[in-house]
């Protein structure tokens, strides 16, 4: 293990953290594999004496490799083992090669490099459907884990060429080291949640819902009752239909997730009491779901929320997050049934949470792209509101859902005339009207996003402002390109500024990063520390040309979680 040049490690063990127990730890040295097994129910552990020998092999070893670098390095500190050298994930190596793979699951991933299975026989299936992880014996483990480690290492050599040739292992992949390190600190922290709050706001969602089914005689959670009311009884048009198969099959009215977010957008315009109705049966819904329901089920024993902040779940680099998924906590909670979501994540007492909150930061990116001087300007004077300008030069208004503010995202999100006039409830000749509008006062917006998209085109992929790539290889994905060179540029900055917000000592038990949502960033600061912390992190944020010089100065907003803007 300490001559090989890189050592495979893989550890079995609770992912419950920051309570994790690791029951062992297989490794893979030039293809040679041990299993080193401690705290296993069932089965021969080895003497803890061997523990402090393997801490210092694996501790002063010059590089690891890991599949799910962030749970393993979580599960060797419970151990006592805290590594703080250089690493390679695979999964994460695998999404920078190709973002595009539908799975990066390790068995998965083996198998499309053309390596084995992951090796489960069935009666360890058994085991741990009827009992657990934790009642699988040393003798079985060892053999499941040492293949586990074996197949990383091999994928690690196939994968490796690729990332180096697009230029990843060097300061990009020191980024990225260091931010598994950062969210696997701001999960341990976790996120207090108010538990009477929740439960009293589910249970009153799950009421309300009866009685708008009761009073629509339909169950909107039927996707064929509803979708029959969407297009017979309102009559709107199908806004997308299902990919039709070799044989001819498919082609009919989809109502998957894309679809029913331009639905939902449809009903908003809608008059109708019904619309009114499904549209807050649909909010209810998700908001019961996604929010509440999983806030009281996902606690850990102190009351605390662990969400897993993925930085493998999306195309463009964004962090995702599950089990809950925190990212969907909505900006604005004008509606009912969001009123009280971001209410319900609190702190504890002696503690404020403050968000940290980018403010246009995916449109300053998108103009300086573009270099649109009318929008640049704008953005670089802070006594101008770029929308209200927007919207008096289209001759439009600054919010509302048919405003200039919806229009802009829309456009930015890659959408045509047929998604403005569906959102906008006019006809496709009007959309097309004000999109044409819209880019003939914005000339640059269009001509850097037909450019992304034959950049697209000609060579697979797009590269962001930091060197990360985006691959777009399908014809009809790469309209999709401009948005992914914001959303993704947007995030590689906030991911920087959060690294030095830790670097600089900002992420300490007085002010404890905590979230990330959309483009913020939130803290819990103590009472009384706030003009220590608030300046200094929002300045961090602000100064963006230490990473790259886009010619837009960049806001941030400061507010209370939940509560009013901060003035600093």
């Amino acid at each position: 293990m300490r001559k090989s040049p890189y050592l495979v490690i893989d550890t079995e063990g609770t992912l419950n953290h920051p309570f994790s127990e690791t029951w062992g730890i297989s490794t893979s040295a030039f293809s040679i594999c041990e299993y080193f097994a401690f705290n296993h129910m069932l089965g021969t552990n080895l003497p803890q004496e061997w523990l402090p020998l393997l801490k210092e092999v694996i501790e002063n070893h010059s590089c690891l490799v890991f599949h799910h670098a962030k749970h393993d390095l979580r599960s060797l500190q419970s151990i006592g083992i805290n590594y703080t050298g250089k690493f390679y994930c695979t999964m994460l190596m695998a999404h920078m090669n190709n973002e595009n793979l539908p799975s990066k699951q390790l068995d998965f991933l083996s198998r499309y490099y053309g390596g084995e299975p992951k090796a489960i026989p069935e009666v360890m299936n058994s085991i741990i459907n009827g009992f657990g992880w934790e009642y699988v014996p040393v003798d079985m483990m060892r053999d499941y884990s040492h293949n586990d480690a074996y197949i990383t290492g091999q994928l690690f050599e196939k994968l490796l060429p690729s990332f180096k040739e697009q230029e990843l292992d060097g300061d990009l992949w020191q980024i990225e080291q260091d931010f598994v390190r950062l969210l696997m600190k701001m999960e341990n922290t976790g996120v207090l949640i108010d538990q009477d709050l929740s439960q009293k706001e589910y249970e009153r969602g799950i009421k309300i819902m009866q009685e708008l089914q009761n009073q629509l005689g339909f169950n909107p959670n039927s996707p064929t009752q509803l979708g029959n009311f969407l297009l017979e009884d309102l009559g709107l048009p199908v806004v997308k239909r299902t990919p039709k198969t070799k044989k001819g099959r498919g082609g009919n009215p989809s109502f998957d997730k894309e679809a029913m977010m331009i639905y939902d957008q449809i009903l908003e315009q809608r008059g109708d009491k019904r619309a009114k109705q499904v549209l807050a049966y649909r909010g209810w819904s998700k908001t019961t779901s996604s929010n509440y329901k999983p806030y009281l089920e996902l606690l850990h024993p102190d009351g605390r929320l662990r969400p897993n902040f993925k930085m493998h779940g999306t195309r463009t680099g964004r962090l995702s997050c599950e089990k809950p998924n925190l990212q969907q906590i909505p900006r604005e909670s004008y509606n009912d049934w969001n009123g009280r979501t971001k209410e319900a994540i609190i702190v504890e007492p002696g503690r404020k949470a403050i968000e940290f909150d980018y403010s246009q930061l995916e449109f300053r990116v998108g103009a300086a792209y573009g270099a649109v001087t009318r929008l640049l300007d704008a953005f670089n004077d802070p006594s101008r509101d770029v929308f209200d300008e927007m919207a008096a030069l289209l001759g439009m208004e600054r919010n509302g859902n048919k405003g200039a503010k919806v229009l802009n995202y829309t456009l930015q999100f890659g959408g045509g005339a047929t998604r403005i006039s569906h959102v906008f409830g006019i006809e496709i000749s009007a959309a097309q009207a004000i999109i044409n509008n819209y880019y003939g006062q914005y000339p640059g917006l269009k001509i850097v996003a037909k450019f992304a998209e034959n950049v697209c085109r000609d060579r697979g992929y797009i590269k962001y402002w930091s060197g990360r790539r985006r691959h777009i290889t399908d014809p009809d994905e790469v309209r999709k390109a401009f948005n992914s060179l914001c959303q993704g540029g947007g995030f590689e900055i906030v991911k920087r500024v959060m690294l030095e917000i830790d670097k600089a000592g900002l992420n300490n038990d007085e002010c404890q990063l905590d979230l990330q949502v959309h483009d913020s960033i939130r803290a819990s600061i103590e009472e009384g520390k706030e003009h220590i912390y608030i300046p200094e992190i929002k300045n961090i944020m602000e100064n963006v040309r230490k990473f790259y010089d886009f010619g837009v100065k960049f806001k941030v907003g400061v507010h209370e979680w939940a509560g009013e803007e901060i003035v600093i």
